[in-house]
């Protein structure tokens, strides 16, 4: 069964956005946890309900449904949290942080600026976000909008990944082991890598479930690949 993986704003391993319907005036209710009998179950419902346009889930507009989505949720809970309620995001901003050698696709639409000594991705928020946030944010349905709602997203969005597949494009390949080899080589000397991306880079990559990301899952993709490429 697929394990569960932790959306961490820290951590970058996350790339081509899911497509999801933009056609529909009216979306369902979010699904109820309790409704389902594992959790694997509830997040392929919520990440199936999101691809096909039944759930909200472009919280930025850009017509599309990634981490992005998720981290204007929990800006939002940041601020609730410094007393600061949001009235008007028109002209504000907010970051994505990542690993310096992110590469992914959904983050090419947004500048890389240097923050506090740290590269980031800036984002441009709006008050049409605002509303998208104040009116859809409560995945979870529990009466309040925090970073357990955009925790809930990051699953989702990456529940229909196969283990292996690094670089979220939709297939076990050679560019998922070379990725795995550079994470494992900065892993050695860089501070960098972050608790947070050590235990996301786990649960996408951990091949042969010793729990450490190296060579030996670089090569256990290469063979998956290999194998999937003769089997077609």
């Amino acid at each position: 069964m697929k394990k569960l993986l932790t959306f961490l704003a820290s951590a970058c391993l996350a790339a081509s956005a899911v497509p999801f319907s933009t056609f529909a005036v009216e979306y369902e209710k979010y699904p109820n946890r309790a409704d389902f009998d594992t959790n694997d179950e509830y997040y392929q419902e919520l990440s199936d309900g999101i691809k096909d346009g039944r759930y909200f889930a472009d919280f930025d507009g850009n017509g599309k449904f990634d981490l992005i989505d998720a981290n204007v949720i929990m800006h939002y809970y940041a601020m609730i949290m410094t007393d600061d309620i949001p009235t008007d995001w028109e002209g504000k901003s907010t970051f994505f942080s990542y690993s310096k050698d992110c590469r992914y696709s959904f983050l090419k639409d947004y500048d890389l600026v240097e923050r506090d000594g740290m590269l980031d991705y800036y984002i441009t928020l709006n008050n049409d976000m605002l509303e998208n946030v104040k009116k859809y944010g409560d995945i979870n349905g529990d009466g309040v909008i925090n970073t357990d709602d955009a925790n809930e997203f990051g699953i989702a969005y990456r529940q229909g990944f196969e283990l292996g597949d690094v670089d979220f494009d939709g297939s076990v390949d050679a560019s998922d082991a070379s990725y795995v080899l550079e994470y494992y080589s900065s892993s050695q000397v860089s501070s960098e890598i972050t608790e947070a991306i050590r235990i996301d880079m786990i649960d996408i990559a951990d091949m042969n479930g010793d729990s450490v990301v190296d060579a030996v899952d670089a090569s256990l993709i290469l063979k998956a690949y290999a194998e999937s490429s003769t089997s077609k």
